[in-house]
């Protein structure tokens, strides 16, 4: 039969049934994705949360780990979390009684506070020391 296909065309239709059955398959899950059920729903969630818990369980052992340590990198830590709480709520009570009466300085100000990235280093220190009591928030 090799020798003969080319004449017969054995090799085209073999391809022609792939390409089909590839066609068929990707418009089935096409279909199929298009509908999410509640199966679908439910697994979701329940990945969802694996994954929080597996993330509040990494907080919490870190919270117990550095709970008692007080060397100097954990004071200097300390400190700096006050100075970028400081600087961050400072800035933004500044910038508000500012914006009112001089929109230059304002928007100078609100430069300021988005090139340094001060939302991201307050939003870091919230998370690291205050997280512990969230996430047990969320669990009662």
């Amino acid at each position: 039969m090799g020798l003969w296909s080319w004449l017969t065309g054995a090799k085209q239709v073999d391809k022609t049934l792939d390409i089909a059955d590839k066609t068929t398959s990707g418009i089935m899950s096409g279909i199929d994705k298009m509908f999410y059920t509640k199966e679908e729903k439910a697994e979701m969630l329940q990945k969802r949360l694996e994954l929080s818990e597996q993330v509040s369980k990494t907080h919490i052992e870190l919270m117990k780990v550095t709970h008692d340590e007080t060397t100097a990198r954990s004071i200097t830590r300390r400190i700096i979390a006050i100075i970028i709480m400081a600087i961050t709520i400072l800035s933004m009570v500044t910038l508000c009684a500012i914006w009112k009466y001089d929109n230059a300085w304002g928007e100078f100000i609100l430069r300021v506070i988005e090139y340094y990235e001060l939302g991201w280093a307050f939003i870091a220190v919230v998370v690291f020391f205050f997280g512990n009591h969230m996430i047990r928030g969320f669990k009662k």
